[in-house]
């Protein structure tokens, strides 16, 4: 199954679901549910082996994942959820279906989020002054997922859907050596560079 299919039938699996926990009206519930899940898988290289092995027998991948799903606790819902796809011989895409479902629920609530790489970690008050910044360019709040990246020297770049705002210290370095080497001027420039 090609990634364009697989987020197909993901996207078809992670609706259905949705649509059931709103009219029981557990959406929170299926949310803390699938951090769940996903911090589980992320953290069990053993578990995700198990999801994609094709030669791990269906029903025996089935029990396995219910039990872990037991073990964490999950709501009912979520666990029957996970027997239809072991049914459906498709819990090689759980992960795929956890990741469009968090998005879906994001776009059902109206959520907005923002990818932020930065070179250092943020301050409570710069995460704060960030999404407001934010909220006045989307008019919405705006969640903000945060990664370091210290390649980058100094300040950020920003995700909002298909906008990317780059603001990065190595970015502007880049464009610099770029316009120098363009210029006739680059090879009195280096040797300077190598000082620096």
């Amino acid at each position: 199954m090609s990634k364009a299919q697989e987020s197909l039938v993901a996207k078809r699996y992670a609706n259905a679901l949705l649509d059931l926990a709103e009219d029981a009206n557990k959406v929170d519930v299926l949310l803390k549910d699938i951090e769940s899940l996903e911090a589980t898988i992320q953290g069990s290289d053993s578990l995700q082996s198990l999801l994609k092995n094709p030669l791990v027998d269906n029903q025996a991948r089935t029990d396995a994942v219910l039990k872990v799903a037991k073990k964490a606790k999950l709501n009912k819902l979520t666990e029957n959820f996970i027997g239809v796809l072991g049914r459906n011989k498709r819990l090689s895409i759980l992960s795929t279906v956890l990741e469009v479902l968090r998005a879906e629920i994001s776009a059902r609530r109206g959520e907005v989020k923002a990818d932020v790489v930065s070179a250092t970690a943020l301050s409570k008050t710069q995460i704060k002054n960030l999404q407001s910044s934010l909220k006045k360019v989307v008019g919405t709040d705006v969640e903000v997922n945060l990664t370091v990246d210290e390649a980058l020297i100094g300040g950020l770049i920003v995700k909002l859907g298909s906008l990317q705002i780059d603001y990065s210290l190595k970015t502007r370095l880049d464009r610099l050596e770029r316009a120098l080497k363009s210029s006739n001027i680059a090879e009195e420039v280096e040797p300077m560079r190598e000082v620096a």
